[in-house]
């Protein structure tokens, strides 16, 4: 990667990205160019064909953008100028007469800073597709080594398997007469591949476009509308979940957002003023507005629902993660029992795992005192902050937790019972599988019976459990693995969801789901919470269009000609998307 040391050199001390430092930031932006091009299907050396020299990537550059004017000004198009980019194709437009592209005016004044921000943006953009090109490569490497796929190499062989074996095509021709796809409109370009790969005879794709949700695993929603274009369609419009009212306010709304691209459901049916509309006339809708101080709408609204003869099931419905949390808060002060479903909530990140990840590490490595401390302030031993502080203070707290006599009288008591179990098992942890440690840590220790007492103890416990079941997955890892493992699934931020819990309430409940997790499934209570929340979020420091295999970045330098069309075409896309988010809530 000859120009990533530019690249690395460059972002060297910056801190302009909030909590990441500028290594940090890289790397997220590797992983992300690398997930985004090997799962649309970008072939490894068209890429690097693209970006290997700013030379290279300015004439892809120039080609895809100038295909973006209007078809008079591409013919007013100076190819070979010397001028920077972004001033050619203003030129170009100017001359034409037409007017100039939204994302070109993005750019604002174009003088002489124009061509720095041109030639840096080029030489940075180099060397991030150059470090992840190579990071492509180890993880092919690494893939082939282990004999193991992940999910975009395994499409990626299916699509070489089919393309290269005609027999291999020809029995699955024979072998599926009808292929019917369901859920097409969530079909990433590599799968529509395939599909026109294997060529068979009758295909039925069964979708919805307004429905598209998945764009950040690389659906492709114009793909299905091509498909519907070049052949039969037969539209399913009728709807058999929601109540009538709710269906004229999904019609009218959306009549109203998307116009004539909008499939209604009821044929009478009437565009709206979103501004003005009084939702009093749309049977089973209400809006609970936002209060500048006091009580969450969220919570009063449940409150007052409940306290009407509410006892079916409520979902809370949310975008992500973070509006999950701010829910389930909202819902906590106001004491309203409530639990996360499928929410991706991060499991390895509770404090709970990484309780039981502090105390395999204590319990494996006798000489790990940060693990033993951290241990004994959790739930699994009880010790005060106080005690804890004190015997932090010694030469060595491993050595001096045999004869350390805490500072409050409650502590002894706490302290003798955690010896009873810890130091018999210290001394043979590191000889027995992970799943064994956690059975008899489990058994011997109070840390369930505290975890009992502590709020969400019915989620605690759960995810307790699940966690000595993914330990039994494998019987030869041992409990220092196991440990290193939960730590490094966390700092990737890896999605595992919660355990579930049953346990019979009534009334239920109120469950918080994200959008996404919803997807197939209906409520008789449905809650949009974080609908005041901003759709636009912060600019960008790197633009991946995986499906032209364009990439640019902006490491906190001045704003370049294919950053500024690349961040156009990524808000257009982002609302697009939350408003078929939007439309996908509705009709739970």
């Amino acid at each position: 990667a000859p120009y990533a040391e530019t690249l690395v050199a460059f972002l060297a001390g910056k801190s302009a990205y909030g909590k990441a430092d500028p290594y940090s930031e890289l790397e997220k932006s590797v992983r992300e160019v690398v997930t985004a091009l090997r799962s649309s299907g970008q072939a490894w050396g068209d890429v690097a064909e693209r970006y290997a020299s700013p030379g290279a990537a300015r004439a892809y550059w120039q080609k895809v953008l100038s295909a973006e004017l209007p078809e008079e000004a591409q013919n007013r198009f100076d190819v070979g100028g010397a001028e920077p980019l972004g001033a050619r194709l203003v030129q170009a437009c100017s001359t034409a007469k037409v007017p100039v592209p939204s994302w070109l005016k993005a750019l604002g004044k174009l003088d002489a800073n124009d061509g720095r921000a041109e030639d840096e943006g080029l030489l940075h953009s180099c060397g991030l597709v150059g470090l992840a090109l190579l990071a492509w490569e180890k993880l092919d490497e690494a893939l082939e080594a282990r004999q193991e796929l992940d999910f975009s190499a395994l499409e990626a062989r299916a699509v070489q398997l089919v393309a290269t074996r005609p027999v291999v095509r020809e029995r699955l021709r024979r072998q599926y007469r009808v292929a019917m796809i369901d859920e097409a409109q969530d079909l990433n370009p590599v799968q529509y591949q395939l599909l026109r790969t294997v060529d068979f005879a009758n295909l039925i794709l069964v979708g919805d476009a307004q429905q598209s949700i998945y764009a950040f695993r690389q659906a492709d929603v114009r793909m299905f509308q091509a498909a519907a274009k070049e052949t039969a369609v037969f539209p399913l419009t009728r709807n058999f979940r929601s109540d009538l009212g709710i269906q004229k306010f999904i019609d009218a709304t959306f009549l109203t957002l998307w116009r004539e691209s909008y499939r209604p459901m009821l044929a009478t049916s009437a565009p709206i003023d979103l501004d003005v509309e009084d939702t009093a006339s749309w049977d089973g809708v209400e809006v609970w507005p936002e209060e500048a101080k006091g009580r969450s709408p969220l919570a009063r609204g449940i409150s007052e629902l409940r306290a009407e003869g509410w006892t079916d099931r409520i979902s809370v419905l949310v975008r992500g993660r973070k509006g999950a949390q701010k829910a389930k808060e909202a819902l906590d002060r106001d004491g309203i029992p409530n639990r996360l479903v499928g929410t991706s909530e991060g499991f390895y990140t509770n404090l709970e795992i990484r309780d039981v990840a502090n105390a395999l590490r204590a319990l494996a490595d006798p000489c790990d005192g940060f693990a033993l401390l951290a241990m004994l302030h959790s739930p699994i031993a009880g010790l005060s902050l106080d005690s804890v502080i004190v015997l932090a203070s010694s030469e060595d707290p491993c050595e001096t937790i045999d004869t350390f006599e805490p500072v409050l009288p409650r502590d002894a008591e706490v302290l003798a019972r955690f010896r009873e179990w810890f130091l018999p098992l210290r001394g043979f942890a590191d000889r027995i599988p992970a799943w064994e440690v956690l059975a008899e840590l489990y058994a011997k220790s109070p840390y369930l019976e505290n975890l009992a007492r502590r709020p969400d103890a019915d989620q605690r416990l759960a995810n307790v459990r699940k966690l000595l079941a993914l330990a039994s997955g494998d019987p030869t890892k041992g409990p220092m693995r196991f440990a290193d493992e939960i730590r490094e699934i966390g700092r990737l931020a890896h999605r595992e969801g919660n355990a579930p819990v049953d346990v019979a309430m009534d009334p239920p409940p109120v469950e918080i789901a994200t959008i996404h997790g919803s997807k197939g499934l209906e409520w008789p209570c449905v809650v949009f919470f974080d609908t005041s929340d901003k759709l636009t979020r912060r600019a960008w420091s790197l633009q991946v269009d995986a499906t032209q295999g364009l990439v640019s970045t902006k490491f906190g330098g001045p704003n370049n000609v294919m950053h500024a069309y690349l961040s156009q075409r990524r808000k257009e896309r982002d609302l697009e998307e939350e408003l078929r988010l939007l439309y996908e809530l509705a009709d739970r």
